[in-house]
């Protein structure tokens, strides 16, 4: 458009023969600035603008994922108990260091070998191992809710779900 008006002011003809303009406008109407095109980008931005800062507010300060440990499925003592071993990728997303305790939060017959309390600085993610025992499963595959929570006194708590595998269970 400027190389465009500076050869038409050279060659002395007309300028703005090439202009960002709607066709009203060079008929000599005036620009319309509230057409319903223009309205709709601007709802669409102002739900965009909304949804990003409901995303914000509401952000989890923390996550975990559970994931089974490659290695066997499960492990059977001497003593009848059995283990079955997991890691855990747990993400502080806070900007602060947290304190987070790991519980198994169903069923009661499964517990986890030692408890424990992780630190997690600001905006790290860390894997763990896991271990989860019982002395007498009920079924041989069943699910187990592990529970990761905040131990900053408000009980912030995220859940995820796995299997327990017992092998054979005799009744």
């Amino acid at each position: 458009i400027d190389a465009c008006n500076q050869v038409m002011k050279k060659i002395d003809a007309p300028v703005d023969l090439i202009s960002y303009t709607t066709l009203n406008a060079v008929e000599g109407g005036g620009l319309k600035w509230l057409r319903p095109r223009s309205l709709g980008y601007a709802t669409i931005c102002l739900a965009l603008g909304v949804a990003f800062v409901w995303a914000v507010l509401t952000r989890a300060p923390m996550d975990f994922d559970i994931i089974r440990d490659r290695g066997t499925l499960y492990v059977e003592l001497d003593n009848g108990v059995i283990q079955n071993d997991y890691q855990l990728k747990v993400m502080n997303k806070s900007h602060a260091a947290a304190t987070y305790q790991v519980r198994v939060a169903s069923p009661d017959w499964v517990s986890i070998v030692s408890e424990q309390e992780l630190y997690l600085a600001a905006g790290s993610i860390e894997n763990i191992p896991l271990t989860l025992q019982a002395t007498h499963p009920p079924v041989s595959n069943s699910a187990v809710t592990v529970q990761l929570c905040h131990s900053n006194g408000a009980r912030q708590c995220t859940t995820e779900q796995t299997r327990f595998l017992a092998g054979r269970v005799e009744t």
